[in-house]
């Protein structure tokens, strides 16, 4: 699981992303001075209070590659050859998105896909062109 510097702000600038956590048991997460954590079942009430509650935004969703999977799959028909083959052909040159991991792979994809946006090692902009 990618817990890097990288993905953190990946994953917190995914804005589209984060709004649509759930927390669950086992997710991965960051508080706002960037230390890692699981989701257990004490924490997960206040999670949910706190998201709930437009609080949120002190913590950061790192999703897992099979959760960032499970977040296109619809939109290839439950075809995950498809989905496979279409990330891999994201993967080559010109990558759009220097990635270092699987995660960061899978969340460049999703929001390649999904929201038009590529990220510019600062922020996910609007894909041009």
């Amino acid at each position: 699981m990618d817990c890097s510097d990288q993905y953190l702000r990946m994953s917190q600038k995914a804005k589209e992303i984060q709004e649509s956590w759930s927390p669950a048991e086992g997710d991965m997460f960051a508080d706002e001075l960037c230390h890692v954590s699981v989701v257990n079942p004490t924490i997960l009430e206040h999670l949910n209070k706190s998201l709930k509650d437009r609080r949120g935004n002190e913590y950061i969703w790192l999703p897992r590659q099979d959760q960032l999977q499970d977040i296109v799959l619809p939109m290839f028909e439950n075809n995950c050859h498809w989905l496979f083959e279409e990330c891999y052909k994201f993967l080559q040159p010109p990558c759009l998105t220097p990635c270092e991991s699987m995660e960061q792979i899978w969340l460049s994809f999703v929001m390649k896909e999904k929201f038009a946006k590529v990220w510019n090692q600062e922020a996910w902009v609007e894909e041009t062109g």
